[in-house]
């Protein structure tokens, strides 16, 4: 089954290749989503709670139930697997 994934970032950052690389070997077939309401989950950046937006998507998140998480997660599981 599909994932549909967001992925916040601060303002000064682009989207990390290597989250996305983790998230796939987690969860297998993704789709990479424009906004939040259209993901099941949503990956949080490093940096993320410097950026008033950020926090404001945060809350966003918690307000619709949506699965959340931070993107050392998946950096980790990623190095470990392909190192």
């Amino acid at each position: 089954m599909k994932k549909y994934i967001y992925i916040s970032k601060p303002k000064s950052h682009k989207v990390n290749e290597q989250v996305i690389a983790g998230v796939k070997h987690c969860y297998g077939d993704i789709e990479i989503v424009k906004t939040i309401q259209d993901a099941d989950m949503v990956v949080f950046q490093k940096g993320w709670t410097r950026s008033k937006a950020c926090v404001a998507e945060y809350r966003e998140v918690g307000r619709l139930q949506i699965k959340r998480e931070e993107d050392y997660i998946f950096l980790d599981k990623y190095k470990v697997h392909t190192n």
